[in-house]
This record gives C-alpha cells, sequence and structure tokens, in this order.
C-alpha cells in the first residue's frame, strides 16, 4: 500500500552468528515453561522477514458465490482509448485486498479509482487506490468500478482472462470468487497490555498497518458486534457486516502478521446486544462461538451499558453462554479470555454493574477482568471535572479494585491484591466527552498511565484510536467520532500509554571501562509476538569486534578482568562503527510466555581494556 514509514528500521552490522556449547536450554522462572534459548535466539534471527499477510484457504468457491467483470473500452481515439472495468463481490464472504491481474498490450498512462500495483511488459496489477475512505476489501455486493487512458498505436486488445487474488477469472463475465481466508492463529498476549478501542465501522476506515509501523501499537479493541436487528440475532458489526462474511478478516491476518492482535467487543451504546436478540442460551452461546470461530479469537470483551447492563434475563443468558464457551473452550485445549466492560463512577461499580459481575461469578465464569468506562460521570458526580478526569480515573479504579475484592471474597473466591489489580481495566474517553465540561486532557493520561503502572493493572485503552488527532478547527465543545476536540498533535495519546505493554528494562551494572569510556547498552523492544527488540551501543573502542552475550538467567561469571552477568546461551558477533557504537535489531518471537527473562551484555576487543577487552553493563527484560 504505497510507502510506509517503518517502525523497525534495521541497522544490525552483524557479521557471524555463533552459538556458545555452554549451556543447552534456557532457565525461566517458577511455573513459567522452559524454552531451549539457542532454539528462541535461531528464531529471533529468522523471522526478521514477516510471513504472508493472509493465508488463503483451499477451498473453491461453491454455488453462487461468483465475482463478475466487464473490461470495454466506452471511447476510442487513433492514439488511445479510455477503459473502464467494473468489479463485483457476488459472493457472501469479503474478498480482502482485492489485487486484479490481467495481460494488456496497451500502455495506461492514467487511472482513477484504482491504482497500479505492478507493470512489467504487458502485465498489469491493479489495487485499490490508497486513500483513507478506502480499505481495500470488496464487501459482498459491492462494486467497484475503474476508468483508465491507455496509448496505443494501433487495434485495441482488451484482455480475456485474468486473476483476483490469484484466482483465475474471466474479463467479461462470472467467475468462482477467490476463495475466503483463513484466520491466522492468534499470537500469545502478554500479561498486561494496552488496546485502544476502534470504532470498527467509523468512516473513514482505520488503517491498523499504519498505525502499528507507524506508532508502535501492537494490539486493538474492535467495538463493536452486536445483533443485526432487534429480532434478528445474527452477528454483525453495529448491525452493517454480518460477521459470516469475514469483514475485517484480512485486517486481523495483517495485524497478526505484524506480530499484534485483536480483542472484539460485544455491545456497546447502539444497536441491540446478541444476549436481547436471542431467547435462549444455546443458541446465544452459538452466536457467540461463531464470532470467535471466524476471527480465531482468544479475547473477547462485553461492552455493557445502557439499558442493557440493567436487563435481568439478557444478562442471565449471557453469564450462561460465556460460561459454556469457556467450557468448550478449556475443552478444545483453547484459551479464552473474558473482559466485561462497564459504565462507572468515582465511586465504583453503580449497583447494576455489580449485579453484571455477580452473575458471572454466580455461574462460574473465570473473568479476566472488568474494564471501566472513565468517562460522561455527570455534574453530580464529578462536580468540577477540569484537569481532574485522570484523578476521577484513578478513584474510580481504585474504587472497582475494592468492590472486586469484596466480591470474590463474598462468593469464597479469595484473591491476592496483585491479582484483584491485574483484573482492573481503565478506559477514558480521550479529549472531549459527551458530557460539557469533561475533557481527558494529554496530562491526565500521563497520570493515569503512572498510576496503571505502579498497579500493574491487567488493561489499558480508551475510545478510541479514530478519535486520537485534534479537529480540523482546532478545539470543539461536542465529542467527534474521529477527533478528540482539544488541540493535541496525532496519536498523542497513543504515543502516551503505549509505555504500559512495553518491558521495563533493568540495567544491572557491571560495566568494564577502557579507554574510549564505558560501554554503554542500552534495549529497546515490547518483548511481544513479532515485535522489534533493539540493542544499542555506545563509548566502545571504534571499528571493534565485539560479541553480544545473551542468557535467560544470571551467572556473574568474571569474565576478561570483569563479570558477565548472563548465563552465554548465545552469542552474536558484530562490529562497532568509526565512533565506536553499534545497533543490532531482530524480532522476538511468537508465543515467549509472560515471565521469561532475558539478560543482554556485551564486551568488545579493546587493547586499553584489562586484558584486550571493554565490557558493557548488563541490561534484563521480563517478558509482560
Amino acid at each position: 500500500m504505497g510507502t510506509r514509514k517503518r517502525f523497525f528500521p534495521p541497522k544490525s552490522r552483524a557479521i557471524w552468528l555463533a552459538f556458545a556449547p555452554l549451556r543447552f536450554a534456557a532457565l525461566a522462572p517458577s511455573g513459567v515453561p522452559t524454552m531451549p534459548l539457542r532454539q528462541l535466539m535461531r528464531t529471533l534471527l529468522l523471522t526478521s522477514t514477516l510471513l504472508g499477510l493472509m493465508l488463503p484457504s483451499a477451498a473453491s468457491a461453491q454455488g453462487a458465490d461468483t465475482v463478475s467483470l466487464s473490461f470495454s473500452a466506452p471511447s476510442t481515439w487513433t492514439t488511445g482509448f479510455q477503459g473502464e472495468l467494473i468489479l463485483t463481490n457476488n459472493a457472501s464472504w469479503t474478498i480482502p485486498d482485492w489485487t486484479l491481474s490481467f495481460d494488456l498490450p496497451h500502455t495506461i498512462t492514467s487511472i482513477w479509482d484504482a491504482s497500479i500495483a505492478s507493470h512489467t511488459g504487458t502485465q498489469y496489477s491493479l489495487k485499490a487506490v490508497q486513500e483513507s475512505w478506502e480499505d481495500g476489501d470488496l464487501s459482498p455486493g459491492e462494486s467497484k468500478t475503474i476508468g483508465f487512458v491507455a496509448s496505443t498505436s494501433g487495434s485495441i486488445s482488451l484482455p480475456i482472462t485474468g486473476t483476483l487474488n490469484g484466482a483465475p477469472v474471466l474479463m467479461n463475465g462470472t467467475s468462482p470468487a477467490p476463495a475466503p481466508p483463513e484466520p491466522v492463529p492468534a499470537p500469545h498476549w502478554p500479561a498486561r497490555v494496552f488496546a485502544p478501542y476502534v470504532d470498527a465501522t467509523g468512516w473513514p476506515p482505520f488503517d491498523y498497518v499504519t498505525t502499528m509501523q507507524d506508532q508502535g501499537v501492537r494490539f486493538f479493541n474492535l467495538a463493536f458486534v452486536v445483533a443485526a436487528s432487534a429480532t434478528d440475532g445474527t452477528p454483525s458489526w453495529g448491525g452493517y457486516y454480518d460477521v459470516s462474511s469475514g469483514y475485517l478478516l484480512g485486517e486481523v491476518n495483517q495485524i497478526r502478521a505484524l506480530g499484534g492482535d485483536v480483542m472484539v467487543s460485544f455491545g456497546g451504546a447502539a444497536g441491540t446486544e446478541l444476549a436481547g436478540a436471542h431467547s435462549s442460551v444455546a443458541s446465544l452461546q452459538a452466536a457467540y462461538q461463531s464470532v470467535i470461530d471466524t476471527y480465531q479469537l482468544t479475547h473477547i470483551d462485553f461492552d455493557i451499558e445502557g439499558s442493557w447492563v440493567a436487563h435481568p434475563p439478557s444478562i442471565q443468558r449471557r453469564s450462561e453462554a460465556i460460561a459454556g464457551l469457556q467450557a468448550a473452550a478449556v475443552a478444545s485445549g483453547n484459551a479464552l479470555d473474558i473482559w466485561y466492560t462497564l459504565p462507572v463512577l468515582p465511586t465504583g461499580l453503580t449497583p447494576d454493574g455489580i449485579n453484571v459481575v455477580q452473575s458471572a461469578i454466580t455461574e462460574g465464569v473465570s473473568l479476566s477482568g472488568v474494564n471501566i468506562m472513565t468517562m460522561d460521570y455527570g455534574p453530580f458526580a464529578a462536580p468540577n471535572p477540569a484537569g481532574q478526569m485522570g484523578s476521577y480515573a484513578i478513584q474510580a479504579a481504585t474504587s472497582l479494585f475494592n468492590q472486586l475484592t469484596a466480591l470474590y471474597a463474598q462468593n469464597g473466591l479469595v484473591k491476592s491484591s496483585e491479582e484483584i489489580w491485574a483484573m482492573v481495566g481503565l478506559t477514558p474517553m480521550i479529549g472531549q466527552n459527551d458530557v460539557l465540561g469533561e475533557i481527558f486532557l494529554p496530562s491526565d493520561a500521563t497520570q493515569v498511565l503512572a498510576f496503571a503502572r505502579e498497579q500493574k493493572i491487567g488493561f489499558l485503552s480508551f475510545w478510541s484510536a479514530t478519535r486520537d488527532l485534534q479537529c480540523p478547527e482546532g478545539v470543539s465543545t461536542s465529542a467527534s467520532a474521529t477527533c478528540s476536540g482539544i488541540l493535541q498533535s496525532p496519536f498523542e495519546f497513543t504515543q502516551i500509554f503505549l509505555p504500559f505493554s512495553n518491558v521495563d528494562w533493568t540495567d544491572l551494572g557491571q560495566a568494564l571501562a577502557g579507554a574510549h569510556g564505558q560501554p554503554t547498552l542500552v534495549a529497546n523492544g515490547t518483548l511481544m509476538n513479532n515485535s522489534p527488540l533493539v540493542m544499542s551501543l555506545s563509548k566502545a573502542a571504534p571499528s571493534s569486534f565485539l560479541w553480544i552475550v545473551g542468557g535467560a538467567s544470571q551467572a556473574n561469571w568474571p569474565t576478561a578482568g570483569g563479570i558477565l552477568v548472563p548465563a552465554p546461551d548465545v552469542l552474536l558477533g558484530a562490529l562497532t562503527t568509526p565512533l565506536g557504537e553499534m545497533s543490532y535489531g531482530l524480532m522476538w518471537p511468537d508465543n515467549v510466555p509472560a515471565g521469561f527473562t532475558v539478560y543482554l551484555q556485551c564486551f568488545v576487543q579493546d587493547p586499553t581494556g584489562p586484558q584486550n577487552f571493554s565490557i558493557s553493563n548488563a541490561v534484563l527484560g521480563v517478558v509482560p
């Protein structure tokens, strides 16, 4: 999709790789599965190239699941012609990121409503135009009309056949649609995560890939799946797109290919929650399960607000259905994390919200946590909110902690303070809230982040990623779906909250200086699912060979007159620059368990150091 700024610029100057024969298995904290570190490090180096964005299904189109194309030249002249191509998706599923390829022995000089993905000889590939309003997908029933001008020195020759996403198609006729994509398996999630909400049916479509690459975001909460109507319990996105069509599946696969994942949120303030459109637990559970299966989800959210938070029949059906979902997941060897998102006041959940949580506990639902909407309190609950929205959010979170502690104790399920804090989620509404005067500022976000990290809460989000930019008019006193209503830089709130998911790297010291100074090692990276890990060294001997030593346990080995902290599971060779610097980047692999420890240190050939070496400080990172 055109040139993008890369979030992870490769700067490695590595020249060789040798695996130390000193250790064969990585050590890990008690209760955390061990992993062969040599295999881990080999994976780190070999997975820096991303996998394909989608895995096509082997199934062929059936029945009326077709595409139709027409290719014509409605206007011609001596040296050229105007072409028109109409592409229609008649299938019951979404065709993601469509690419149409064909042979055209003429030169396209201009094109509109599409772009040229590639052109080699007479072979053309077209794709969706790169615009903020275009997601590149063909939804069921959607049609695209593409126009172009081509030059010619003779008769016009239009293509008869071509391919659509690799599937053969007739250019003037009907053909089987490309097979629907299969969901890429979900990766491991960290113990705590920042995942902003995205209004999945908002306009213009949100650009997940660019946001991941430019901003470093890895996780998103997609909102909202509701019933198709009050009387039709078919799961749909906002009542507009049936989930069964695979709407957003292409985007979910792209997110996972880049090392991230999504949580899907059911409910919200508009539409009919599925629990209200189904009359039986069995049909409701099946509806939820169909969404889980379509996207192969491991994390789901239930945003219960409005009249549904005080609707006992739907609350009971939902609790029983969720318990059934988790039992089915356990039986199939899968994990299913459940979050509830509920309205809150600075004093905590309302009585209705407490009843929702109590119902889940009674039915045996294993809640990962309760995410509270720290927004729209009203003047009675939150008087004089100017400059206090961060404080009110912290008050609400603390009140929730106390409520959850009491609820679980009352039900004979005593949890530690650490376990309860890990069940707390916070979601403010950035910028101008729906309630006039309630404005969540970047300074409030900074305050909330510090609290969230100190208490080690489990989930941090905001509403919404599509609003994390300044409105064209600047300040606005009304809430907008596409901007914050305050003066801010693009993605300012995202960048404030982003460190919540990042690793806290600890400097362990132990450096041994040479004449050029004390080599200083800095590590940056989230240690999550194909995320970048960058090791940067400075103040080392110039143009010198060095070893990056990596280990999963601490050793404190006397080495070259100093101390080598990691138990050296692996050695990576590199060179410093003429300025005595080095930057080495690689990608962290999937599914490394939370709590896994990584120790890193460098020792450098340095004739001015003891025994001709200098040693950097050691750093420790823990997989979140």
